[in-house]
């Protein structure tokens, strides 16, 4: 049996919730994780960005992921300033994902860009 931390079972139920459109009960969550200790604060940043997006919500995930945030959230910021037409910022984002050092992110950024000719 594999065992499960609190936070990564919070997670997955949130996120098994967004699939079945109960946004609002996953966003419960998320919000839940922000007030806890900051080893939480990634998972539930997570939980609202994969929500918002389902609900479009771009404006929003911009916002939280313009403050503080772990470069393997950047995606959903690019995704969104994308869809809102943020082209300006959106270089930015794809320009701090290939400098992050980790090929997955650098990998997206690449691919987002020859996709979007930037």
């Amino acid at each position: 049996m594999t065992d499960y931390s609190d936070e990564r079972l919070l997670a997955e139920i949130s996120l098994a919730g967004i699939l079945a459109g109960k946004y609002q009960e996953a966003e419960s969550i998320a919000t839940w994780l922000l007030t806890q200790d900051k080893k939480y604060h990634e998972s539930g940043k997570l939980i609202l960005v994969t929500s918002w997006h389902a609900c479009k919500r771009y404006t929003d995930i911009i916002n939280l992921l313009s403050e503080e945030c772990s470069a393997s959230l950047l995606p959903f910021k690019a995704l969104s300033e994308y869809h809102i037409g943020l082209n300006h910022t959106l270089k930015n984002t794809i320009k701090t994902l290939k400098s992050d050092g980790n090929n997955k992110l650098m990998a997206f950024a690449k691919q987002f860009e020859e996709d979007l000719f930037l």
